[in-house]
């Protein structure tokens, strides 16, 4: 707002105070002249003011922090705050009760009977009397006084250490006040994380619903497919049986049923399950996976797998690409792929070495759990920070599909050029005569 929109907005009712404070004024302003009388009240802190002209009702008045030299009668001012100017004197001021002229140039002062409390430390003044009545209150340090002068006992002398405290006091005051704001700006941004993770959450379970829901009206359509596709399930059937017999045959081999089509555990499998050390389901539409009690190794890779059950002698555990939320117990689990899956947390796996958990909702991943670890491989979650990693462990980082492509035609390149160049080596070592031979 400007110095002419407040004169006229204060015209309305003179008896408020004028503020006029921090507006650069240099001069009395133009719309004020005439006005004097007008003014009970006026706030001229922080301008660039020379002179005060006489305001014979004013009884407040503060002019702090200008350049003033000069102040013309104020006969009926009861405040009068002035400091950090250059005043070198007062006007009479008979009325005044409360006066703050500090840090000026002012050398002697005039009598003021009705002066309460009064400050005029920092100035030039060489001798002070006590010709206040009614003083409570002073401070007059920071003056050339030829000797301390002496007031009755109940007169308050505000020192310069008394200054100094209660500005350090002040300045306490406000440091603890910014510490409440920060430790409160802090515990909104806690409360933003939370409200933030738990939308999130709900989110990813609307998500995770959704999906379920596609997946159950997809298993309908599959459901109702034709008689070809019945009899190709028929054969898959077989397959699996005749695979399963022949494994039973030496269970210590791997039973292979990668491929097959299995929506479901095979029955033949059931009452075997402890024969189980070595399994590989891999790409088929599982489920489930039941307890293992002896299995030393699993992969079900490419399922839609939501649940795994106990794999207490597990060593290596591959399955990747699954809907898995969590992960079974794995005491004994040294190699560990489960990507591509929709794991919120891991538990300790203190024999783990290897450990690829890429592309899943992880926020957390506490390294000092795996205290084997050789290997790790975590993009693409929602980690809030990323995990201190020692440098003896390896990462492993995203590989684009032009980076894997560069490297097939580079590892191709180099098979090609092989035969070739030992070609040449053979046809360099040919003896001379041969050479003639050859071109005859």
């Amino acid at each position: 707002m400007s110095v002419s929109d407040i004169i006229h907005l204060w015209l309305k009712d003179t008896n408020e105070k004028l503020d006029l404070s921090n507006q650069s004024l240099t001069k009395w302003p133009q719309k004020l002249r005439g006005k004097a009388k007008l003014i009970i009240k006026i706030d001229l802190f922080n301008n660039e003011l020379k002179s005060i002209p006489g305001l014979p009702e004013c009884i407040e008045i503060d002019f702090s922090h200008n350049l003033v030299t000069k102040i013309v009668k104020l006969p009926k001012c009861i405040i009068l705050t002035g400091y950090h100017n250059k005043l070198k004197s007062l006007p009479v001021v008979p009325k005044v009760e409360i006066l703050d002229v500090s840090n000026n140039e002012i050398k002697t002062l005039k009598k003021m009977p009705n002066l309460e409390i009064m400050d005029v430390s920092n100035n030039n003044i060489t001798t002070l009397k006590d010709i206040y009545p009614k003083l409570k209150q002073i401070s007059y340090f920071g003056n050339p006084l030829e000797y301390i002068p002496q007031f009755k006992s109940t007169v308050i002398v505000i020192d310069e250490e008394t200054v100094v405290e209660e500005v350090v006091e002040e300045v306490e005051e406000v440091v603890e006040e910014v510490e409440e704001v920060e430790e409160v700006e802090e515990v909104v941004e806690e409360v933003v994380e939370e409200v933030v993770e738990e939308v999130e959450e709900e989110v990813e379970e609307v998500v995770e619903e959704v999906e379920e829901e596609v997946e159950e009206v997809e298993e309908v359509e599959e459901e109702t497919v034709g008689d070809e596709v019945v009899e190709e399930m028929v054969g898959d059937e077989n397959e699996v049986s005749s695979k399963i017999n022949i494994w039973l045959e030496n269970t210590e081999e791997k039973l292979d049923l990668s491929g097959l089509g299995l929506t479901e555990w095979p029955m033949e499998l059931k009452e075997n399950e402890l024969l189980i050390k070595d399994l590989d389901l891999f790409n088929n539409d599982l489920k489930n996976i039941p307890d293992l009690l002896e299995c030393l190794e699993l992969d079900c890779s490419h399922n839609i797998i939501t649940k795994i059950g106990k794999l207490p002698k597990c060593i290596s555990l591959t399955c990747y690409q699954n809907k898995l939320k969590i992960l079974p117990l794995l005491p004994e689990i040294e190699i560990l792929d489960a990507s591509s899956n929709k794991i919120k947390k891991l538990g300790n796996m203190s024999n783990l070495r290897i450990l690829d958990i890429s592309n899943n909702n992880l926020r957390t991943i506490n390294i000092s759990k795996y205290p084997n670890l050789e290997q790790i491989s975590f993009f693409r979650n929602k980690l809030k920070n990323i995990p201190e990693i020692d440098e003896s462990i390896k990462i492993i980082e995203e590989i684009s599909i032009e980076d894997e492509e560069k490297e097939v035609v580079e590892e191709l390149s180099k098979e090609l050029l092989v035969p070739i160049v030992s070609e040449e080596i053979e046809t360099d070592e040919l003896p001379k005569e041969e050479e003639t031979e050859a071109e005859e």
